[in-house]
């Protein structure tokens, strides 16, 4: 995957795991411990006698997948050296890029995490898997710093080949979940490999991929804790490599916990969703900016009002917005709910008081709202406030706990920023109305409704905005 390597091993395993290996290479044993299966298969990892004899049933490849590839073949490693045996296998784990084709998944355990596996189609063998490994993750420069000093705005994201070190690092530097996921939006670079050597800018990265002529700093709290999740049979996953899976859980779920299990910090779904290459196309949820909330919205599971501003501020997104639009009103539609739009921007007609037109009621044609989003010109400016608190009495009017609505806004900007807002959407919050904003273009953000909302995200640029669309929408 064409990731640097700091030369240095800080994945954490415990003491008896690295007295183990080290006895092994001394030695030279030929046999391995037996281990019990923690699922009670009762399938033994039998370790007596030569392998020959052990290995009846001859070999079996365990396909094993892993969202960082370096801490997936160095497990793999670490498991290879046990022996394992399974049901008269003689196990021989082997990395694959497919979950399709894997019968174990290395990855941190979020709901984040087992959405990528279901798109895949599979589902994990267990609620509660068992953690394997814990590799400190920070940012890297020029020099070393003190990264509570560091401005979030100064570094940059590795989505490609370093999302969970960006999640993590970008959730403890930023102020608020949304500056977060604004700062892995707007900061966002395909890989380490991208990342200039600089005095100005930093990078968030794991310490074991720290590029070559960087130096690490260690951000505190940001260690990222991976899981092995066994997974179930499949038509290419056979029922005894998802037993072998299982016991590769097991195994170095074992040499781990020698120290005592490790846990994942929390931090919000919607941060971990915008550290994706996909740029949060799996989730969004809400913002709870005094806490890390993991109380998230459910994906696709409200009728969702479009709202989009068609000010002057718009003109060069117009495209790019009404496709995201179009067709995640399509796709929502298509999932059994509702969807409207309205759209947005100062009154440029003589007699006209509103600054926002309400284009297509909450409905259940998406394809009405696909071309209505095609008809608008871009002039005058941004009346957000106003639209919102419009549209946040309209919702309500329609919403209830059984069917809440998700307002979507997407915007350039505010013009009539001293209207309040804070507390209409707080009141709308409680009667099953959210707000999800999504920020495009050169003006300023509107800081008091990105906090206000309960999900909030900046699109880098035109190319960004449809998938920003998509992931505040909630669409998959």
């Amino acid at each position: 995957m064409g990731r640097h390597s700091s030369g240095k091993n800080n994945y954490a395993l415990s003491k008896g795991a690295i007295a183990f290996l080290a006895l092994i290479a001394i030695l030279g044993l030929l046999a391995a411990y037996i281990f019990s299966n923690r699922s009670n298969t009762n399938d033994e990892l039998n370790a007596g006698g030569t392998e020959e004899e052990s290995c009846v049933a001859g070999d079996l490849a365990l396909p094993v997948a892993a969202s960082s590839e370096e801490v997936g073949r160095m497990l793999i490693d670490v498991y290879s050296e046990t022996a394992p045996v399974v049901r008269d296998y003689c196990v021989r784990p082997v990395y694959v890029d497919s979950l399709a084709e894997a019968a174990v998944y290395i990855a941190p355990n979020t709901s984040i995490s087992h959405t990528e596996l279901e798109e895949a189609g599979r589902a994990a063998a267990t609620n509660e898997p068992l953690t394997v490994a814990s590799v400190p993750a920070g940012v890297a420069g020029s020099t070393e710093v003190k990264p509570d000093t560091v401005d979030v705005a100064t570094v940059d994201f590795p989505i490609g080949d370093q999302p969970e070190a960006s999640a993590l690092v970008a959730a403890k530097l930023a102020p608020s979940e949304s500056e977060a996921v604004a700062a892995l939006t707007e900061h966002r670079i395909a890989s380490t490999s991208k990342a200039e050597l600089n005095s100005t800018r930093l990078i968030a990265t794991a310490e074991f991929a720290t590029p070559e002529g960087f130096k690490f700093s260690r951000v505190e709290g940001a260690d990222i804790v991976y899981s092995a999740i066994p997974l179930t049979t499949s038509d290419i996953v056979t029922e005894d490599q998802a037993r072998a899976g299982q016991a590769f859980a097991d195994t170095t779920g074992k040499l781990f916990t020698g120290d005592g299990a490790t846990k994942l910090p929390v931090i919000a779904e919607s941060v971990w969703a915008a550290a994706l290459p996909e740029g949060g196309r799996l989730k969004t949820g809400s913002v709870d900016n005094s806490t890390e909330s993991t109380n998230m919205a459910t994906a696709a599971s409200t009728d969702t009002l479009f709202v989009l501003d068609t000010s002057a501020g718009m003109t060069n997104y117009a495209s790019a917005a009404e496709d995201g639009i179009a067709q995640a009103a399509k796709k929502l539609s298509a999932a059994g709910h509702r969807v409207g739009l309205w759209n947005y921007s100062s009154p440029l007609s003589p007699g006209v008081a509103n600054g926002y037109r309400t284009n297509v009621a909450l409905g259940d044609n998406g394809e009405e709202v696909a071309s209505a989003v095609t008809r608008f010109l871009n002039d005058g400016s941004p009346q957000t406030h106003e639209v919102v608190l419009a549209a946040l009495a309209y919702a309500q009017t329609t919403a209830s706990a059984e069917n809440p609505v998700r307002i979507v806004l997407v915007t350039s900007g505010t013009s009539d920023a001293s209207t309040p807002i804070a507390e209409s959407i707080k009141q709308a919050g409680d009667a099953s109305v959210e707000l999800s904003v999504v920020h495009v273009g050169g003006g300023e953000e509107d800081k008091d409704l990105a906090s206000a909302a309960q999900s909030a995200t900046t699109a880098a640029d035109a190319k960004a905005l449809p998938q920003a669309i998509f992931g505040a929408a909630a669409v998959r």
